[in-house]
C-alpha cells in the first residue's frame, strides 16, 4: 500500500524573515515604524517627558505584534483584520430584491443560433479529425488495420441508416403525392358532366 505524506501548515504562507510569511513581517514592520514616530511626536509635544515618551507606543506596537504573529481559533490572527474592518462597514441588515435571473435563459437562446452551432460543430469536427488522425499515423500496423475496418464499418452503418431514412422519407412525400393527385382528380369536371348554362 503506498504511503503518502500529508502537507502540513497549510494556512501559512512561505516564510520569508526567520519564521515570519510576507504579511506577518509587513504588519510587525508597521507596528514597529508607528511606534517610533509616535515616540518621536511625544518627544516633539513634551520634550521634558524624555524616555518615559515610549509608553503610550508600547500598547500600539503590542496591538499589532499581536496582529503579526498571534492566532484566533487557530489561524493566523492578520486573517480576522479583513472580516472585523467588513463587520462594521457594511449594513447588518439584509434587504431582499427580488430580481429574475435570466442568464441561463439569455445563453439558452443564444445557442439556439445557427451559426454558432455550425461552428461548433466544424470546431469539434476539426478537433475529432486531427485527433483521430494522429491516432493513425502513431499506432501499428494491426491498429492501423483495426481502426480502417472499424471505419467501413461505420460508413455502412451509417450508409444503410441514411438510406432506411431517405427510403422512409421518400415513402412518405410519394403518399402525400398520391393522395394529393387523388384530391385534384376529385375536384376537376369530368368531360361528359354538363356545364351550368349563364
Amino acid at each position: 500500500m503506498a504511503m503518502y505524506q500529508i502537507p502540513q501548515f497549510l494556512d501559512s504562507g512561505d516564510k520569508v524573515f526567520f519564521s515570519l510569511t510576507f504579511i506577518q513581517l509587513i504588519y510587525l514592520l508597521i507596528g514597529f515604524f508607528s511606534s517610533v514616530g509616535i515616540y518621536y511626536f511625544i518627544l516633539f509635544l513634551f520634550p521634558a517627558v524624555g524616555v518615559y515618551g515610549i509608553i503610550p507606543a508600547i500598547p500600539f506596537f503590542l496591538v499589532f505584534l499581536y496582529l503579526a504573529i498571534g492566532r484566533f481559533n487557530g489561524r493566523d490572527t492578520y486573517l480576522y483584520v479583513g472580516k472585523f474592518i467588513k463587520l462594521f462597514t457594511t449594513s447588518p441588515h439584509m434587504t431582499y430584491t427580488h430580481q429574475a435571473d435570466l442568464s441561463d435563459l439569455f445563453e439558452k437562446f443564444g445557442s439556439l443560433d445557427l451559426d454558432l452551432k455550425m461552428k461548433e460543430f466544424d470546431t469539434r469536427y476539426e478537433s475529432i479529425k486531427a485527433q483521430k488522425l494522429k491516432e493513425l499515423s502513431m499506432g501499428t500496423v494491426e491498429r492501423k488495420t483495426q481502426y480502417i475496418k472499424e471505419l467501413g464499418s461505420n460508413l455502412d452503418a451509417n450508409y444503410i441508416n441514411t438510406s432506411a431514412y431517405i427510403a422512409e422519407k421518400d415513402a412518405k412525400l410519394r403518399s402525400r403525392q398520391d393522395l394529393l393527385q387523388e384530391l385534384t382528380n376529385r375536384n376537376k369536371p369530368k368531360p361528359n358532366d354538363k356545364q351550368p348554362n349563364k
